[in-house]
């Protein structure tokens, strides 16, 4: 099996930590992961995937940016059900 994974991308993210904090800070259960979700929206990206999932709000993301939060495990489950 061969999965091809677009490549990694490096985000500056222009604002401050308090500011990324205080903007991001509805989408997230502990302020000090409110970058992820900033890194996350501002590259664009499909997935976030983390073994931290009881610090996001996972539905609230889903819906406002169309960003599924998940395992790494159940990443590799649906990338190995798309091949």
């Amino acid at each position: 099996m061969q999965i091809q994974l677009e490549m990694c991308t490096k985000i500056d993210l222009n604002e401050n930590l308090s500011t990324i904090e205080i903007e991001y800070a509805k989408y997230v259960n502990d302020p000090t992961d409110a970058h992820i979700v900033a890194g996350a929206v501002n590259s664009k990206s499909r997935f976030l995937t983390t073994y931290n999932l009881k610090d996001f709000k996972i539905e609230l993301i889903k819906r406002e940016f169309d960003i599924i939060v998940l395992s790494p495990g159940t990443l590799l489950q649906y990338l190995r059900s798309k091949k």
